[in-house]
C-alpha cells in the first residue's frame, strides 16, 4: 500500500514538474517577444520630429490615400515660386490636419512648429496642430 502511495506521489510530482516547465518556457518566450517587437512610441516621436524640422510653403497639388503604401494619407505640395513637389506623409498624425486640407489650398508650416496654416481671405488661418501618440518620456 505504501508503495502505491509513493508511485502516485511520484506521478503527481512529475506532472507538476512538467506543467512548471511549460509555464516557465511560455513566460520566457513572452518576455523575449516584449523586448524584441518594436514599439510604435519611437515611430510616433520620429514622425513628430521629422514634421517639426520640415518647412512647408506651397499649394496642395494633390491629396490622396496611397493604397500601394498601406493606405497612408499623403499630400503633395508644389512649392511657391517653383515647380518643386514635396510629399507629406500623414500616417502617424492624429489631429485631423489631413482631413481639413483640400487641393489648391495654400499652406504654410514653419520649422520648429507643428502648426499648419492655410490662406483664407488673404490671411493665415490655423488648420491644426500635428499631434501623435509621442510622449516626452519615450523620446
Amino acid at each position: 500500500m505504501e508503495n502505491d502511495d509513493f508511485v502516485n506521489m511520484d506521478r503527481n510530482n512529475r506532472r507538476f514538474s512538467f506543467n512548471y516547465k511549460q509555464i516557465l518556457i511560455f513566460l520566457v518566450m513572452m518576455v523575449s517577444l516584449y523586448f524584441f517587437i518594436p514599439s510604435n512610441k519611437n515611430q510616433d516621436c520620429d514622425y513628430e520630429d521629422c514634421m517639426r524640422n520640415r518647412r512647408v510653403e506651397g499649394v496642395v497639388y494633390r491629396k490622396f490615400i496611397d493604397k500601394s503604401d498601406h493606405s497612408v494619407p499623403k499630400v503633395v505640395v508644389r512649392h511657391l515660386g517653383g515647380n518643386q513637389l514635396d510629399t507629406l506623409n500623414f500616417l502617424m498624425e492624429k489631429s485631423g490636419v489631413f482631413d481639413v486640407l483640400n487641393e489648391s489650398d495654400t499652406i504654410f508650416k514653419s520649422i520648429n512648429s507643428l502648426e499648419f496654416y492655410k490662406v483664407v481671405n488673404d490671411s493665415l488661418s490655423l488648420v491644426g496642430v500635428i499631434s501623435t501618440n509621442c510622449k516626452e518620456d519615450s523620446r
